[in-house]
């Protein structure tokens, strides 16, 4: 007996941890989300290639070694003209019939009036844009992934509160058949059971498609079939709960400090925030590379060469030249003067783009933290009205089975309190759903309590 017992309960422990085991959890969905997405693999891959680009645009910086090699055969012709000299000049060095000749040149820029320096500046700003861009692609997938997440669970907590109403409403109506039969019921109540019921089924019907469609929605986000979608863990209370006492009691003035915190962070983090930096840099880096247009610039050249011969060997006579270039624009039709004001314009139409984008941020940042503050005393008032809805139901069922109320009392009640339920759930989840908002749009975790879930 004490064997059977112990491998009873083997069986159920394990049972249990092999479906915990089978539940996915918002790291994990966040996690899938953002491997199977064909737009975050392809900014990452442009922002790869950004990366690669500083190193092309700084390597201008350094010198250039080329080695080249030409071969050339000539007709006879034309190898008899070339050669002609011979006849007179013993000592004339003659052209093969097919002519080898290699050359090692070496050039050194010393001073291009900055357009070097301009194109390691876009280069880094591209890098940026791109590194932006592949976090805010992260990000926007991560939050519809959150958002799918918490809209599966909340249609499956509507459905097993349908569930349970509908029980509730067919032992009610098995009931109200019983003291009909005894005639403690009038047709008229019984009547009314049943057209509750019918009701409840309706719901049903509604809430278990809201939960198939809420899973083909994350299943589409995650880009996997809604078969491969298992089971989710469900998140516990205790996230609003830790939030309310972190800031739900705080006043204007203290919640105003945290939304001027939360501003600061995404300053720092907003990947559009970023973005536009990215762009103001550019437009930078264009003023630099305009100027550089009316700027001398100087290169040094070094070339060592070995005489034609009829081999590849590099034994020949050798000659080695080397000069230093200048190249000073006197006069270019006010074309480069045009292309400096250009420049200099644009840069400062990012520089009020940023400042308009800091407002928007902020009003945004205002908006989405004041909305999910009331989401979050809504769900604490929804709450309460949910508990005082439990009651009042206990209340009037003992009063209704003595007989003491009518039956549309006894169904108003039970409307009362499914609302109530119902109001909750969709208060709670509306206000994780903020949460997640808001972070995705500062651009950092942590601004509010983590998630956490029940372990029934």
């Amino acid at each position: 007996m004490r064997k059977a017992a112990v491998i009873l309960i083997i069986l159920l422990l394990t049972g249990f941890v092999y479906g915990n085991a089978q539940k996915w959890d918002i790291a994990q969905v966040k996690r899938i989300a953002a491997e199977n997405n064909l737009r975050i693999n392809s900014a990452q891959q442009k922002y790869s290639a950004a990366k690669w680009g500083v190193m092309s645009a700084i390597s201008g910086f350094l010198p250039h070694l080329d080695f080249k090699t030409n071969i050339t055969r000539l007709d006879p012709y034309t190898l008899d003209q070339i050669n002609y000299p011979i006849r007179f000049f013993p000592d004339y060095i003659t052209t093969p019939k097919n002519a080898f000749e290699s050359s090692l040149s070496l050039k050194i820029p010393i001073f291009n009036g900055g357009l070097i320096y301009s194109n390691v500046k876009t280069a880094a700003a591209q890098k940026k844009m791109e590194e932006s861009n592949y976090k805010k692609e992260k990000l926007d997938i991560e939050y519809a992934a959150v958002k799918g997440y918490l809209n599966c669970l909340r249609a499956e907590e509507y459905l097993q509160v349908q569930k349970q109403a509908h029980l509730s409403s067919q032992k009610d109506l098995d009931r109200a058949k019983s003291q009909y039969d005894l005639g403690q019921r009038s047709k008229a109540d019984l009547l009314r059971w049943e057209v509750d019921l019918a009701e409840k089924e309706q719901q049903l019907v509604d809430a278990e498609n809201n939960l198939r469609l809420a899973r083909l929605e994350l299943a589409d986000i995650l880009d996997i079939d809604t078969n491969e979608l298992p089971a989710l863990k469900k998140v516990s209370d205790d996230k609003f709960r830790m939030d309310y006492a972190l800031f739900g009691k705080e006043d204007d003035t203290l919640f105003n400090s945290r939304i001027n915190l939360w501003f600061d962070i995404a300053c720092q983090n907003q990947p559009n925030f970023k973005m536009l930096e990215a762009r103001q840099q550019i437009a930078s880096a264009g003023v630099w590379r305009a100027r550089s247009q009316i700027l001398p610039k100087v290169n040094f050249g070094y070339n060592y060469s070995w005489q034609k011969d009829n081999d590849i060997y590099l034994d020949e006579r050798t000659f080695w030249s080397a000069a230093i270039s200048i190249d000073i624009p006197l006069f270019t039709g006010l074309g480069n003067y045009s292309e400096l004001k250009k420049a200099r314009a644009l840069e400062r139409a990012e520089k009020y783009l940023i400042n308009d984008d800091k407002k928007a941020l902020r009003l945004q940042i205002t908006s989405t933290a004041l909305t999910m503050k009331a989401a979050l005393l809504k769900v604490v008032s929804v709450e309460r009205a949910k508990q005082q809805a439990e009651a009042n139901l206990k209340l009037i069922k003992q009063r209704y089975n003595l007989g003491m109320l009518s039956t549309v009392d006894m169904l108003d009640a039970e409307s009362a309190y499914i609302r109530s339920r119902g109001g909750f759930i969709d208060a709670l989840y509306n206000y994780y759903i903020l949460t997640a908002q808001l972070e995705s749009l500062i651009g950092q975790r942590g601004l509010t309590a983590e998630f956490t879930y029940d372990e029934k």
